[in-house]
């Protein structure tokens, strides 16, 4: 019983719905945050035009006056001699609820994080973070949605 109860909490945990919505996004700005100033200038800068050219190849408008954004959050701490990092993907952009439309607000339309201590490399477990996980959960839930 207790194999079967594992099964099906793990199954329904494969196919749940994300609490986030990303139907429709046509436009959005790339904003890289790193307060930490963990990543040199140029790191963010390519991290920054990969984004950029792989959100265009989704059809989705990267220079916009809109307050859409796409921002890559890089936290960063040291512990007893190790660096742990939290990455965080967000999508946040105005909203207007339904209970009053002249109200506006800032919203989280997309949100995913990892956190993980550096093995090697700062730079390159950071991008293949972004690219290989999270970016990648993106990518797969906006085509699914638009």
């Amino acid at each position: 019983m207790k194999k079967f109860l594992f099964i099906l909490l793990f199954t329904c945990e494969l196919f749940a719905i994300s609490p986030y919505n990303l139907e429709g996004i046509k436009n959005i700005n790339v904003k890289i945050s790193d307060k930490g100033k963990l990543l040199s200038k140029e790191t963010k800068d390519k991290i920054s035009h990969k984004i950029k050219e792989e959100l265009q190849q989704l059809g989705i408008n990267t220079d916009t006056k809109e307050f859409v954004n796409f921002v890559v959050k890089i936290e960063g701490v040291e512990i007893k001699d190790k660096q742990v990092i939290n990455l965080s993907l967000i999508v946040n952009e105005n909203i207007h609820p339904a209970r009053d439309p002249k109200i506006q607000g800032i919203g989280l339309s997309y949100m995913k994080n990892d956190l993980f201590e550096v093995e090697e490399n700062l730079e390159k477990e950071i991008n293949e973070t972004i690219f290989s996980y999270l970016f990648a959960d993106f990518k797969a839930q906006y085509k699914e949605e638009n």
